[in-house]
């Protein structure tokens, strides 16, 4: 196992991977978050839009998406 810094919160941590644990488990329910808002709506909407109406940080829902 590797001594890491999450690229996330910058916190230090002793695990394999680039994202602490916190972080690994908010990316995983924000992207569970995203997959029930899709699931439900058929509807396009922005980023933005997206980001408001699930409370999930602008950042967090590009990322999640691109990913």
């Amino acid at each position: 196992m590797n001594f890491n810094k999450c690229k996330r919160c910058g916190c230090f941590f002793v695990a394999n991977g680039d994202t602490c644990p916190v972080c690994t488990t908010k990316d995983n329910n924000d992207i569970s978050t995203l997959n029930n808002y899709f699931s439900e709506n058929e509807n396009t909407v922005s980023i933005n839009d997206l980001s408001s109406i699930t409370g999930i940080p602008f950042l967090s829902t590009a990322q999640s998406i691109l990913n």
